[in-house]
């Protein structure tokens, strides 16, 4: 930017734009159910309005034996033992913009 008036010598601003970095969302995740001895499989998906970030899952305070890749692939065989029993999973994704930012979402 530059200003000026008749007598005096232009002025220079410098102007920065800074970054601000906003939490991704999980995007949502319909209940699943499984029958006794099967599978719970199935990929999470997140988004974040800061190109570039990038998105890492995790769980939290999952059943166990229940993972999740950093990518979003979950995978879960529940015990036999479970059921008849409603899990509530709680997922949640992480960037890497600064500071980090999360959010989580749950399914059952």
């Amino acid at each position: 930017m530059t200003c000026s008036r008749a007598r005096d010598p232009p002025a220079t601003v410098s102007l920065s734009v800074l970054n601000i970095n906003h939490a991704p969302l999980v995007d949502s995740i319909p209940d699943k159910y499984v029958n006794p001895g099967g599978y719970v499989n199935f990929t999470a998906t997140a988004s974040d309005v800061d190109l570039g970030d990038t998105l890492t899952f995790s769980l939290v305070d999952p059943p166990p034996g229940a993972t999740i890749s950093a990518g979003g692939a979950f995978n879960w065989r529940p015990h036999i033992t479970e059921t008849g029993s409603t899990n509530v999973v709680a997922i949640r994704v992480t960037d890497n913009g600064t500071p980090n930012l999360s959010a989580t979402n749950t399914s059952r």
